[in-house]
């Protein structure tokens, strides 16, 4: 038997959206046990800590939220979104009731934010057809940065324990997890004759000299392929007791898909011998948006080279569609997806940091199908922020901050490219190892 305490909610009817958003708030991020009431009688009969979600107060000793109609339809539809702040935190969906704990609904706000519910919305998709992070609410209210809804999941957590001192709730752990897509093994190694003919004609008509010269040691013998770092994380890995998880891109190649074959030994190779030693997932490739056949050609070829099905998954350029891209990952069986961020901001996409279940809105349900949003990733920091390697440090060291404060799930992205110490890159490495021993303080 548990001697957790049980809040007791108290809501007029219950819908999927609610359960959904009750089971992330005190399941996920309070952890704190909880029953859903519809019988006010039977509410008032429980002892132990209350909480109301409807549109009068009940009893003194309860946390009254102003409960609104977004958890209550079906409907999806463009929202009024008035912001403002409570207690320095921001919030939107506001109602103005007699003895209200909060202004607003905050059950519709965090599941607005978690369900991604603008991401249905018409939107202008950016050059890649992506959701740009610019049109988001979290850009526009400048709280990208911030994982609001675990913010506002303690601030109901510290309220309840403010009311019920006596009351005793599961606190979480911080967590830190590296994660590295690997789009290329390897920068010279491993091509068709015509892909290293044509990489050195470029880097002649470019006049990059030391690419070509290092083009050619490497496919001679004379040196090791710059993107060759997969030892030296691993010095790293057992010094630091990290677990990472790498992606591996194993679709054809063409277009943005512009990996190694999968069918060639050597890739096949390193795929087996880093999956041995850490986790690893599959990274579909931009192209397999495009067609379900390509996705389930590559998630073939993954099990193929590994011996298992993958469970996990993150998207090459963070391609995602809602609800399609995620209903094609829970068609194959994937069980986790680690997509959930923007490709040009760093921040929490859903305001959140830790895993979470994918809410399908069309469809109405909670799905199988976990998140695991990530907080910054280097093609991010440099190219698309224009950070330099001691700007990323400390840019990156405030999102660390604000993952410890709600106790979640830090993840970062990088690429095995991004350590090459050569061409825009140098200086990186350093800056990495710097930033992952930040994380695990």
């Amino acid at each position: 038997m548990s001697d957790r305490s049980t809040l007791s909610i108290y809501a007029k009817q219950r819908s999927p959206r609610l359960d959904y958003t009750l089971e992330v708030l005190f399941g996920r991020i309070a952890g704190i046990d909880f029953q859903l009431f519809t019988n006010p009688g039977l509410y008032l009969h429980q002892a132990g800590p209350k909480l109301n979600y409807s549109t009068e107060r009940l009893c003194p000793e309860e946390i009254f939220i102003p409960a609104g109609d977004l958890l209550y339809n079906r409907e999806i539809i463009p929202q009024a979104l008035t912001l403002g702040q409570f207690e320095d935190l921001p919030f939107s969906f506001p109602i103005d009731i007699a003895q209200q704990d909060y202004p607003f609904d905050l059950f519709s706000f965090c599941f607005f934010l978690l369900s991604r519910y603008e991401e249905y919305l018409p939107f202008d998709a950016d050059e890649l057809g992506r959701f740009p992070a610019e049109q988001s609410l979290a850009f526009e209210a400048d709280f990208l940065h911030r994982p609001l809804v675990d913010e506002w999941g303690m601030h109901l957590r510290e309220l309840l324990i403010a009311k019920n001192p006596d009351c005793s709730f599961q606190r979480s752990r911080y967590q830190f997890t590296a994660t590295y897509d690997i789009d290329l093994s390897w920068a010279f190694l491993e091509r068709s004759w015509a892909r290293i003919l044509g990489a050195s004609l470029r880097s002649i008509i470019k006049g990059k000299w030391e690419t070509l010269f290092l083009q050619w040691s490497v496919l001679l013998g004379q040196t090791t392929d710059p993107y060759d770092c997969f030892e030296d994380l691993d010095r790293i890995h057992n010094d630091l007791q990290l677990k990472p998880i790498y992606f591996f891109l194993l679709g054809k190649v063409r277009g943005l898909d512009r990996g190694i074959h999968p069918g060639r030994k050597r890739q096949q190779a390193l795929v087996q011998d880093i999956s041995k030693k850490y986790s690893s997932g599959l990274h579909p490739s931009f192209n397999s948006n495009l067609e379900f056949r390509g996705l389930g050609n590559e998630f073939d070829q993954f099990k193929e080279i590994i011996g298992v099905n993958p469970v996990r998954s993150r998207q090459h350029y963070l391609m995602l569609r809602m609800p399609d891209t995620y209903r094609k990952l829970l068609k194959l069986g994937i069980k986790e997806d680690y997509s959930m961020g923007y490709a040009k901001k760093t921040g929490f996409r859903a305001s959140i940091a830790r895993s979470y279940p994918w809410y399908d809105l069309e469809k109405e349900e909670t799905t199988k199908l976990e998140l695991y949003p990530f907080a910054f990733m280097d093609v991010s920091l440099k190219k698309h922020l224009s950070l330099s390697p001691e700007q990323a440090l400390a840019h990156c060291t405030e999102l660390i901050q604000s993952v410890k404060h709600v106790n979640g799930h830090l993840i970062s992205i990088w690429h095995n490219s991004s350590f090459a110490e050569f061409e825009t890159w140098t200086g990186w490495w350093e800056t990495y190892q710097k930033i992952i021993k930040e994380a695990i303080k």
